[in-house]
């Protein structure tokens, strides 16, 4: 009995090290990726803050171009690379070929789809604007969202070309692929710096538009080369057609899009919420979210794109024990970096957007609303990060009505909070974020509350230990900023120290309370120095 105790421990060790690997692998193929498409970012925004600065012309450039992003939310990467991702994996379980005529077909309806609404709402606009008097500002933001509506197609099949990749474990290049709009974003910055704001942002509008088909055709022409050969044999005529793998996949998206994609429309309404509040409302919120959207994706999104594949085919097999497994080990990855991010954010917010945002064109009220925001989306950091993850379970087994009741919750709630916040307190923008931060609270909860816990589990034996070693280097850290600041020390000296004295206590803290999280963490994404260590 007690060789066959060993021997199940030894085999639960090695599944446990098996997913940890593959996840460890996933996240530093995507990681490495995602870092091209962050710095490049980081120059874009640093860009924009310094040539535009935070004006009402920026808030409403800001306000089109999230609306063309909410629809990349619901036909991108979200509610449809969620449903096409099993559906795809089944199909590949029968054969390759099945699989790619599968996509094929998916890729070209999507496209259809998508250039009838970009049509449907550049006719409503000009329906709308020729039929009621519109105001300067309106007007000026209508015609920005007419030209980013072609983003609204290419989006969506770029979002379906990066399901496909991270399908067949490929991260590399579909993450690289958004480093080109972000150049292309830089160059319509160069160019039209010293136009009149309005006349600018028009051709900037029109170099990021540019940037996003570059995007695309990148991410399609680095697909598999068996997908790209189904492409050249596929009958267009079948667009027409709706095979029962496609009717299943279409009625697990209309149940998603109103779900996990619902969640997103908060981003746009927050924009509409934050534009009443301040006329530069939507530039706080845009700039805070950068780094909050960093933090996400590198420590979130990073795991994440590597877990949900993994659960989603044990699941499919039946595999509950490797499902769990591999749930539970991308669990701790998530919380063990997220953890860090969020005190890393609190106690270094200000000098984050000061450094970065603090000069040209953007004014000191500019960084000091946006630090505050900032400082209210971490908040919500660890629990929003798990959302996606935990949505997963529920669609791996072709569930979309429980996500779709627990996202209708949080939305309600969120929307209760900003009417409350916004028309009845009367308070500024900042406290929008924090309502962002509480509704995805709620969602975690919600979510955590429904799921099969012999599917889902939370090892936390450890999270404590790891909040108090963030505590105990965010305190000094916090510290040292103050009086840096106090003492009229450089943003630019003071940023390296903090951030060193931040690193180096929470690696002191995780040895000496012999955090295994952390090292398990630090072995799955540089196996390499971990043995040699």
């Amino acid at each position: 009995m007690k060789e066959n105790l060993n021997r199940e421990i030894l085999h639960a060790h090695k599944s446990i090290t098996s997913a940890s690997q593959q996840i460890g692998s996933g996240f530093r193929r995507f990681f490495s990726a995602l870092m091209f498409s962050r710095i490049t970012g980081a120059f874009r925004d640093i860009a924009m803050a310094t040539v535009f600065g935070d004006g009402a012309s920026v808030a409403l450039f800001i306000i089109a171009f999230r609306f063309a992003l909410l629809l990349r939310r619901f036909f991108g990467e979200g509610p449809l690379g969620s449903a096409f991702i099993p559906r795809y994996l089944f199909e590949k379980e029968t054969s390759l070929k099945k699989a790619d005529t599968f996509f094929c077909d998916l890729f070209i309806k999507l496209g259809v789809f998508t250039l009838f609404i970009a049509a449907a709402i550049y006719l409503l606009i000009a329906i709308f604007t020729s039929v009621f008097p519109s105001q300067d500002s309106q007007i000026q933001m209508f015609a920005m969202i007419k030209l980013f509506l072609p983003v609204i197609v290419i989006v969506a099949l770029y979002g379906l070309t990066i399901a496909l990749h991270q399908s067949h474990q490929r991260f590399f290049c579909s993450q690289v692929s958004a480093t080109l709009t972000n150049i292309m974003w830089l160059i319509g910055i160069f160019f039209s710096k010293d136009l009149p704001a309005e006349q600018a942002l028009v051709l900037l509008t029109r170099f990021i538009v540019t940037g996003f088909i570059f995007t695309l055709l990148f991410s399609f022409f680095t697909m598999p080369r068996s997908t790209l050969l189904t492409f050249k044999s596929f009958n267009v005529l079948n667009v027409f057609k709706f095979s029962s793998s496609m009717r299943r996949l279409v009625y697990s998206f209309l149940l998603g899009i109103v779900g996990v994609g619902a969640m997103q429309i908060n981003i746009f309404l927050d924009a509409l919420f934050a534009l009443y509040a301040s006329s530069q409302g939507p530039v706080f919120l845009w700039y805070s979210q950068r780094f909050y959207q960093l933090a996400f994706s590198c420590f979130s999104l990073a795991f994440t794109s590597s877990i949900i594949p993994l659960v989603t085919q044990h699941i499919k097999a039946g595999a509950l024990d490797k499902a769990k497994e591999s749930f539970a080990t991308g669990a701790s990855r998530i919380i063990t970096t997220t953890i860090p991010a969020t005190v890393a954010l609190l106690v270094m917010g200000y000098l984050f957007i000061d450094l970065f945002f603090g000069r040209g064109a953007f004014s000191a009220q500019g960084v000091s609303k946006t630090s505050l925001c900032l400082l209210f989306y971490s908040i919500g950091l660890v629990p929003t990060a798990l959302i996606t993850l935990l949505a997963s379970v529920f669609y791996a087994r072709d569930d979309f009505k429980t996500p779709l009741k627990c996202s209708l919750y949080a939305i309600g709630i969120h929307l209760f909070l900003n009417t409350c916040a916004v028309f009845i307190l009367k308070l500024g923008p900042e406290f929008i974020c924090l309502s962002t931060s509480i509704s995805g609270v709620c969602n975690f909860f919600f979510l955590y509350k429904k799921a099969d816990k012999s599917k889902v589990e939370f090892n936390l034996s450890y999270v404590r230990s790891t909040w108090m070693i963030a505590f105990f280097a965010g305190v000094p850290t916090g510290a040292l900023i103050y009086f840096s600041y106090q003492w009229g020390l450089s943003k630019y000296a003071i940023m390296p120290v903090a951030m060193f004295t931040f690193v180096t206590l929470f690696s002191v803290g995780s040895v000496f309370t012999k955090n295994r999280d952390v090292y398990e963490l630090f072995a799955s994404i540089f196996p390499r120095l971990a043995r040699r260590g």
